[in-house]
């Protein structure tokens, strides 16, 4: 969800070196005095370039300071440090143009117009409408907020400022700046650069209860017919929903934004997740009936917007004006979120606080630092997961609530799609994700549920587009750089286009889209091709099998001896950070020091040719443990013939859930059971011939997830202080045959 500019990435490139840096606000700063807030930026600028200045950085990491202080000559120097934008970009970041521009007084429009030019031409039209939606004064207001609520942050926590932090702000404030000044001028070049006017309305959609949502309306301000609408409900107020709002105008449909209940100035609680589904029929009963709409609805949007859409399609509250529903990257609600593979994650109070209250709250939901430290914090002390956000100093209703269903229960049951729900949805379906995505195993629950309950006309309307990409590159653009991974220029798509042809195809007759290679779209990163299937079952050809030994090699057959390896671990010992959060890193030459000393690492022998990855990597272990409950996770890599690490994914399990996150049963001590670790991202790839798959086995102990001290009660309310040793012995023979599985195409 961040903003990621270029300077933000050199930054986050140098973070090694200045991380540690930090700088103090004045005690009596008054954050709500303007002047005293500018005179207070203004000696951070002043501090920045001193910083930088002893410590001999590039001066490309002052440049939002050189802005701040009208320093221009500094700062047009900056930027020809920054990274150059690659040939043919499809889109250009508003933070980004609008930076480059504030350099440059006096030059604003040749600038403009220069980097219009940058882009592919027949991407212009998309960008400009974009850029007239983002410079204006309501993103002004919104850098002023941000401003405000960092500082506002810094002060009830007594936190110093980091040098991140200090050149958001400075960013900030020079952006709006220069906003304030030079909107018209903006506006008045982008419409020469391209004609087409918008209009945005802003309207209240009465709920069948008498609350009312606020809702803004996108629409090309020249249309004469009725079209379309694009319908997104969302708990996030960000006060830029114009750039992508025009456009969809621009390609011909009405834009529909609803703010969720009790965010911004829509009415109602604000309770995340619970009330969407009658919501949702509500808002299209609505909007199917404006004078501008055609009475064909479709609906789009990511994440949290995903989850809405599969609450959309839900039997008792389907609308017969839905004709076509567009889940990006959707929140599977219990089932990868707040619970992943059946744990609770931290993550779950940093999104809780983040759409908590009225107002978007980016500073303290971005506040690296301070989620980092209460993490680390639960985690050294032991403190039970109940108690993260006491901890915090944030005690939040929804986390409350939600760590109080710690099995996958009728609460979370009642909320998704059930399958009936399925059984009876017929309509256009296009789901998207990607293989980096943190959402994929959500997105992957509605579609495969869907097709397991579903008619054949589910079989036949529901598509698939998958790829190499992050959350949010799946979502609209997937840039070079996908999730710190460098990724092919075949793969380096605009989703969005792909969404927008797709609704063409099915609202408004149109041809269907050349993307589309079958039911199912993907990109096998390693060929430069994006191929089709109609399932992964049906691209699956084979599958390779290799079987964990007491030597930890992973062999091909079964061994004719029962193999035997006991992996030990105190469950109450302390990782240090790089260890506890190695998993983050890219891909990068191996370094087995990367790995935690609490693990146990299986390595096959060189693949004699490549092979094409068809399905998510999985693994069946047969297991004897000492205690009734126990988390175990499984990392896949590709070690290749030069020793690059190449991260394939995770799979992690509790053992009480291994029949089921709603079958809770503990294991019965000293017996052997079976566990599948079944939940890896799909990742389509070709392993290269000479390569090795490594797989890294060991408990799940990590300040990024609630911990398991394995006395089987709840696990949320557990601790100790006492050494707690896990102990679980693999076996590996004819009748117990601990292995993984390796789907290929050929």
């Amino acid at each position: 969800m961040r903003i990621l500019t270029l300077f933000s990435v050199c930054l986050l490139l140098a973070t090694a070196t200045y991380a540690q840096s930090s700088f103090r606000l004045s005690p009596n700063l008054n954050i709500r005095d303007t002047a005293a807030v500018r005179e207070e930026l203004y000696r951070l600028a002043d501090s920045v370039f001193a910083f930088c200045q002893a410590k001999k950085y590039p001066i490309g990491l002052a440049l939002s300071a050189s802005l701040v202080k009208h320093r221009y000559a500094e700062a047009q120097q900056s930027l020809k440090t920054l990274p150059q934008l690659p040939k043919d970009p499809k889109s250009l970041s508003a933070l980004n143009v609008l930076q480059e521009l504030a350099a440059w007084p006096g030059k604003e429009k040749e600038k403009l117009q220069e980097r219009i030019k940058t882009v592919q031409k027949d991407f212009r039209p998309d960008v400009i409408s974009s850029l007239k939606g983002a410079f204006q004064p309501g993103y002004a207001s919104v850098l002023r907020h941000n401003i405000f609520l960092s500082l506002q942050m810094a002060q009830q926590y007594k936190q110093n400022l980091s040098f991140t932090k200090v050149t958001d702000l400075l960013q900030y404030q020079a952006i709006q700046d220069f906003l304030d000044k030079h909107h018209p001028v903006l506006q008045e070049t982008l419409h020469q650069l391209e004609p087409t006017q918008f209009k945005k309305i802003v309207a209240r959609i009465p709920m069948r209860d008498g609350v009312h949502l606020n809702a803004f309306i996108f629409q090309n301000a020249d249309a004469m017919e009725r079209q379309p609408a694009i319908i997104s409900l969302s708990p996030y107020p960000y006060g830029r929903e114009a750039e992508r709002g025009n456009i969809w105008a621009l390609h011909g449909y009405n834009y529909v934004y609803v703010d969720n209940r009790g965010r911004r100035t829509s009415e109602g609680e604000n309770f995340p997740y619970e009330k969407d589904a009658q919501d949702y029929y509500d808002i299209i009963d609505w909007v199917s009936q404006q004078r501008w709409c055609n009475g064909k609805v479709g609906t789009t949007g990511g994440s949290y917007l995903g989850f809405a859409q599969w609450q959309s399609i839900r039997k008792a509250y389907r609308h017969p004006a839905l004709k076509a529903v567009n889940p990006a990257v959707a929140v599977g609600f219990g089932v990868d979120f707040p619970r992943n593979a059946n744990m609770f994650t931290p993550y779950m109070l940093r999104w809780a606080e983040f759409v908590s209250g009225t107002e978007s709250n980016s500073p303290k939901f971005m506040d690296e630092n301070f989620w980092y430290a209460k993490e680390m914090e639960m985690y050294r002390r032991h403190v039970p997961f109940t108690q993260f956000d006491s901890l915090a100093g944030l005690p939040n209703p929804f986390f409350r609530k939600w760590v109080s269903h710690p099995d996958y229960d009728d609460y979370w049951q009642g909320i998704m799609p059930n399958e009936e729900d399925y059984a009876t949805l017929d309509i256009p379906i296009l789901t998207v994700t990607g293989y980096y995505d943190d959402d994929q195993n959500g997105a992957m629950f509605y579609y495969n549920n869907h097709h397991r309950y579903g008619g054949a006309a589910a079989q036949q309307n529901h598509q698939l587009l998958i790829g190499p990409f992050d959350h949010a590159g799946s979502q609209w653009m997937a840039n070079p750089m996908q999730s710190a991974r460098a990724i092919e220029k075949e793969a380096q798509i605009a989703p969005y286009r792909y969404m927008i042809s797709w609704f063409n195809w099915v609202l408004k007759g149109q041809s269907k889209p050349s993307w589309m290679k079958n039911k199912i779209t993907y990109f096998a990163t390693g060929t430069g091709q994006w191929k089709g299937t109609s399932s992964f079952a049906d691209l699956t050809k084979d599958s390779l099998r290799f079987y964990l030994t007491s030597t930890k090699k992973l062999e091909a057959q079964i061994p004719d001896t029962q193999q035997v390896l006991t992996y030990r671990h105190d469950i109450t010992s302390l990782l240090d950070s790089g260890k506890a959060y190695q998993s983050i890193l890219p891909d990068r030459k191996d370094q087995n020091n990367l790995y935690s000393p609490h693990t146990i690492l299986f390595e096959t022998a060189p693949f004699p040719r490549d092979i094409q990855l068809a399905d998510r990597i999985s693994a069946e272990l047969y297991i004897r443990l000492n205690v009734p409950d126990a988390d175990f996770s499984i990392n896949f890599f590709e070690i290749t013939k030069d020793n690059m690490r190449v991260y394939l994914g995770t799979s992690a399990i509790r053992c009480r859930y291994r029949f089921g996150g709603d079958q809770p049963k503990l294991m019965p001590l000293n017996s052997i059971e079976k566990l599948a670790f079944n939940n890896a991202y799909i990742y389509l790839k070709k392993i290269r011939k000479g390569s090795r798959v490594r797989v890294e086995f060991g408990s799940s102990n990590s300040p990024s997830i609630e911990k398991n001290y394995g006395f089987g009660g709840i696990v949320a309310q557990e601790s100790t202080q006492a050494p707690r040793f896990i102990e679980a012995t693999i076996i590996t023979d004819k009748d117990h045959p601990s292995s993984i599985k390796i789907p290929i195409a050929d």
